[in-house]
């Protein structure tokens, strides 16, 4: 069976204090009725979980690539954020280990103005699949905020989610259970670069959102266009990102469509964002490609 085959959305187990968690970031462009909204919503109910499939492929990356993007607010053009990273890959006793560095400034689902470290180690292509990173933000003086630890072991099938409020001390963590298809937003550019090579050029996997919901998506090819971004121009395929299950309902009726748009010529990496920034209320936003390098 093909990593692409059926993966559906799942409330994970939560063991925490604190705020209720938001509802997931991504979206979908489906009108629906009441009537079809509860019809959704207890086919979800009853259906069972998702069928098993194999891990995914090693995507078409280079030894080192580097890159930076904006994000601007849609409706005003406004600068929001900027963002600089690094993925590296290196062989370790015969598997490739990919490695993420984020470094990031700006009005990130914030208020105020934020800097933010993400560091990633993606270890999938082994006996002992795994996952981890590590997330820290400050505020505009430089004071330590918050931290965010991630540890995902695929092989136990379960994420474990832990964050700390550094000015109050206050800790909340949450499990996550994951299938062969779970990705993460970081990784997410990366595997779409294998959506040109699958036969009906459509993918769908689980989303681990950044607050620990399992989002079930199916992305969709819909077509080619030129994208103009800082970066430069280039044709690019243009793609959808829907979401299903009971999650995707309330993001149908909630919010804006999502699309990315990731280049035509092989490696196929992603060119531009568009949809919301956050949860239900939030700003549309654009992220645009402001450099890309490959080794």
């Amino acid at each position: 069976m093909r990593w692409i085959a059926g993966a559906t959305a799942r409330v994970p187990v939560t063991q925490r204090t604190g705020r209720v968690p938001l509802l997931p970031i991504l979206h979908s462009p489906v009108r629906v009725g009441r009537r079809a909204w509860l019809l959704g919503a207890v086919l979800v109910s009853i259906a069972g979980p998702a069928t098993a499939a194999e891990r995914m492929p090693l995507p078409p990356l280079g030894r080192m690539e580097q890159g930076a993007y904006r994000a601007r607010d849609i409706r005003t053009g406004a600068d929001l954020w900027r963002v600089e990273w690094t993925l590296e890959q290196e062989m370790q006793d015969g598997r490739p280990v990919l490695h993420l560095q984020e470094l990031g400034k700006g009005t990130r689902e914030s208020v105020a103005p934020l800097s933010w470290t993400v560091r990633m180690t993606i270890d999938l292509w082994g006996q002992n699949q795994h996952m981890s990173s590590r997330r820290e933000a400050r505020d505009e003086a430089g004071r330590p905020l918050q931290v965010e630890q991630r540890d995902f072991d695929y092989k136990r099938s379960v994420g474990h989610i832990v964050t700390t409020d550094l000015r109050t001390g206050e800790t909340e963590a949450k499990d996550v259970r994951l299938t062969a298809q779970s990705l993460t937003p970081e990784i997410l550019p990366a595997a779409l670069r294998l959506l040109p090579a699958t036969t009906d050029r459509q993918m769908r996997f689980d989303l681990v959102t950044r607050g620990g919901f399992v989002l079930g998506i199916e992305a969709k090819l819909l077509g080619r266009e030129r994208v103009e971004v800082p970066a430069g121009s280039f044709d690019c395929f243009k793609i959808e990102l829907d979401p299903t299950g009971f999650w995707g309902i309330l993001a149908n009726i909630l919010m804006p469509r999502l699309f990315m748009w990731q280049t035509v010529a092989a490696p196929h990496f992603w060119v531009k964002y568009q949809g919301p920034e956050g949860g239900p209320g939030s700003r549309e936003i654009v992220r645009e490609l402001t450099r890309f390098e490959s080794q």
